[in-house]
């Protein structure tokens, strides 16, 4: 049951294999493509991502890649602190959807499963 005011929240994050465009692009859209898919979230109500990212990723922002990918919602992206030990080219996401959903599922590929083994996607 989706109610018309409830809002959910899922997360992600993945790694870049390198710092270059056509990688970010190509991993932003995975990690999207999986949210979508697992969450069964329609387009139109997307209302907002933001996206961080550690500082060695400078080749292009992983928002630019989402709109250039056809989202017209509000997106924003800023740069992680800086920790010892952190991963490295890490690029994380919160998304903000209307509609309720009954199991969130939260999304960590390409690498980033380490940073949140609790939250793997159980293979069918």
């Amino acid at each position: 049951m989706i109610f018309r005011n409830a809002i959910t929240v899922l997360r992600g994050a993945v790694f870049v294999k390198d710092d270059s465009p056509k990688e970010i692009d190509r991993v932003t859209q995975v990690l999207l493509n999986r949210l979508v898919e697992h969450n069964s979230l329609k387009h139109k109500r997307i209302l907002a991502m933001i996206f961080s990212v550690t500082n060695d990723i400078q080749s292009k922002n992983p928002a630019t890649a989402v709109r250039e990918a056809g989202y017209e919602v509000p997106l924003f992206c800023v740069q992680e602190a800086q920790f010892k030990n952190a991963p490295r080219l890490c690029i994380r996401v919160i998304l903000w959807y209307q509609g309720k959903i009954k199991k969130p599922v939260h999304v960590y590929c390409e690498g980033a499963e380490i940073l949140r083994p609790d939250l793997m996607i159980p293979n069918n």
